[in-house]
């Protein structure tokens, strides 16, 4: 299976994995994100297991991003506007309205993430509109 085919768990917890409120998660974590970078198949299945221990915010972003990740394997893209499980407020997004990059909001008061696309912090979406703001 090409690294394109895979289903990228390791690339979207890569992005939350610094993020997390607890020092043993983001350890745990990043050590089994570098057994995976080196072949190791056990650690993808720890990184399963792992994936239960997020904070649900971050549990519900996975889960987006799987179904998102489902139908372009389909060949079929998401809707604009489409209801999603985490609500807009508690989720940050790219400064760059035409940006797709988002990211769960994991306990309140934490610093913003960076867009790894512009490099920019990003900021919370609106509760409203599920826009920026």
């Amino acid at each position: 299976m090409s690294e394109g085919e895979r289903f990228p768990l390791g690339v979207w917890m890569k992005q939350i994995a610094p993020r997390l409120p607890s020092k043993e998660q983001r350890e745990r974590l990043q050590t089994l994100l570098e057994r995976v970078e080196r072949g190791d198949i056990e650690a993808e299945f720890d990184l399963d297991d792992a994936v239960q221990q997020l904070p649900s915010t971050a549990q519900d972003w996975l889960r987006e991003k799987y179904q998102g990740y489902l139908q372009k394997q389909r060949g079929m893209e998401l809707l604009p506007g489409q209801i999603s499980i985490l609500p807009a407020s508690q989720r940050w997004v790219c400064q760059k309205g035409d940006c797709g990059e988002d990211e769960p909001v994991l306990q309140e008061g934490e610093e913003p993430p960076e867009c790894p696309r512009h490099h920019r912090k990003m900021i919370r979406a609106d509760r409203r509109t599920g826009d920026a703001g």
